[in-house]
């Protein structure tokens, strides 16, 4: 009896959690809980900014809950330089077991933000 050969894939990218839907664009942070004992990615989508558009969003790390963030990698922050756009920030296999999301506003008076947490292949 011949037996068939199946592959199967791990997932690449697995939404797990909205961190917020429909934000108004305003300075606030958000501190995350990280399981580390897997990779991790954050995607960002905005719409509707306003005035001038130079808001931030930024990924900081640390391994304590309130204190020692410090900012992810140069390529963990994305600045909201159009009305619309989207932005995906995947880290590079280091482990943190929290992690803050920074909204800066600077300028700008108006948008909507959209965030989730999305798990990543090992």
């Amino acid at each position: 009896m011949a037996f068939a050969a199946i592959t199967i894939q791990a997932q690449d990218r697995k939404v797990i959690a909205d961190v917020f839907s429909a934000l108004t664009v305003k300075d606030t942070t958000y501190t995350l809980t990280m399981d580390g004992n897997y990779r991790w990615g954050f995607q960002l989508v905005w719409t509707g900014g306003t005035g001038t558009l130079d808001g931030t969003v930024t990924i900081q790390v640390s391994n304590y809950p309130t204190t020692n963030f410090v900012t992810y990698a140069t390529n963990s922050t994305t600045t909201l330089s159009s009305a619309a756009g989207n932005w995906t920030f995947e880290d590079t296999g280091l482990t943190w077991k929290y992690w803050r999301v920074e909204i800066v506003d600077n300028n700008m008076t108006g948008g909507t933000l959209n965030g989730k947490i999305i798990r990543m292949k090992n």
